[in-house]
């Protein structure tokens, strides 16, 4: 990871929330947690023009999600701006967020708590009876989640993957030892 890159970055404030409702911008956080980039070449990729992708590139930039970490002439003397993350993984706080940016974030909620249930053994599924009660264990690990989230707020030596797997595994851990899984 490059220097002065944060581990985890919460985010609670919904004026920074708000701006990642647009999927485009979620993409490009996607993209950038790979390697550094410029505007071209996220063009290029996404299929957008230079002028979208530079609007979105610069909300981001507001917003301290993403910043410059590498300048360099091309061969036409162009200065080219790499943009990179400002952490390895950013958590949305869904709890903290008013209820009409929240559930833009909701399917990830669900997806995260159906990954890890999907782990355990299937004696112990039961408690996976209906929508209502998946929906109550993902607020509740969005909880799990940003506790577990404290230990990695510094920089960190690991990658995206590795960094979300041990803190989804840290946060299911956690639940596990606090609230017992039983039929609700």
């Amino acid at each position: 990871m490059p220097k002065g890159v944060k581990g985890v970055s919460i985010i609670s404030d919904p004026k920074i929330a708000e701006k990642l409702v647009d999927p485009m911008r979620r993409t490009i956080l996607n993209m950038l947690a790979n390697h550094p980039m410029t505007e071209s070449n996220l063009a290029k990729t996404l299929g957008f023009t230079e002028s979208a992708i530079g609007y979105h590139l610069k909300t981001l930039e507001a917003i301290g999600l993403v910043r410059v970490v590498k300048r360099e002439p091309e061969h036409h003397g162009i200065l080219q701006k790499f943009y990179g993350l400002s952490a390895t993984v950013f958590i949305i706080d869904t709890h903290h967020l008013p209820r009409e940016i929240s559930r833009y974030f909701f399917p990830v909620d669900m997806e995260r708590i159906r990954g890890c249930l999907c782990g355990l053994p299937a004696d112990k599924l039961d408690i996976v009876k209906d929508d209502v009660a998946v929906e109550k264990l993902a607020a509740l690990f969005v909880d799990y989640l940003i506790e577990a989230s404290a230990d990695y707020k510094g920089e960190v030596c690991l990658g995206r993957e590795e960094l979300t797997v041990r803190l989804y595994r840290e946060a299911f851990a956690r639940m596990l030892a606090k609230e017992p899984l039983r039929s609700r």
